[in-house]
């Protein structure tokens, strides 16, 4: 294989309704994905190119916290090897498209690690000659 889906789909909210939460156990989830991305990170670049789904950083008919939106699209670009998002950049803010480029710079990341802690997930890489952290 070249490329391979890597999570289920993400949602515009972080993980759908109670109802859906107890009658599905393998459906869409942005919460879900989040987790798929990290824990099939090593298949990436190894087995394939691990496709962990698009982000978003719009704000109409997305239900994500900004953190949350940033989260999701720093985990793919750092664990992933597409970097895609469902959005409709013509609509992006000044701001957006600041983010956006920063999120993309992070896929020219090396040396990228993760490991658990107490309080989350830590990612840890090093770009433009520096190591950086990020908590997810």
């Amino acid at each position: 294989m070249e490329y391979c889906r890597i999570s289920c789909d993400v949602t515009l909210d972080f993980d759908d309704s109670m109802i859906m939460r107890m009658t599905h156990r393998e459906r869409n989830s942005t919460m879900h994905a989040m987790n798929n991305i990290v824990t099939r990170r090593e298949l990436n670049h190894r087995a394939y190119i691990s496709d962990p789904d698009v982000f978003f950083l719009r704000t109409k008919n997305c239900r994500l916290t900004s953190e949350q939106k940033i989260q999701l699209a720093s985990m793919d670009a750092l664990l992933g090897g597409v970097f895609l998002t469902s959005d409709d950049p013509g609509t992006y803010t000044d701001e957006m498209k600041r983010q956006y480029k920063e999120l993309r710079h992070l896929t020219e990341a090396d040396q990228v690690h993760v490991r658990d802690t107490d309080g989350g997930t830590v990612i840890s890489y090093h770009l433009d000659e520096e190591d950086h952290e990020i908590l997810i």
